[in-house]
């Protein structure tokens, strides 16, 4: 089996944790958290994702050039060049 070429996470662009916080938020309301940790949980998760949206706004997307990763479209040009 061939083996498949990935772009680096490293290389990907952040996403927002939205799956995350829902999930954290339900778990809470699950075990019936008392009001004093939901209260540590909305800080921690607002300073999280003022962070994330900060990392956000200050990301410049980057096209790689690498000889080695090619589109379906580059390589069908080379076939038809064949």
């Amino acid at each position: 089996m061939k083996t498949m070429k990935v772009i680096s996470r490293s290389q990907l662009p952040t996403n927002p944790p939205i799956i995350g916080t829902i999930v954290i938020l339900l778990v809470l309301d699950r075990f019936k958290a008392p009001q004093a940790v939901w209260g540590a949980a909305f800080v921690i998760l607002l300073l999280y994702w003022i962070i994330i949206i900060f990392i956000m706004q200050h990301q410049e997307g980057i096209k790689l050039k690498n000889p080695e990763l090619k589109t379906k479209d580059e390589e069908d040009e080379e076939d038809d060049d064949k």
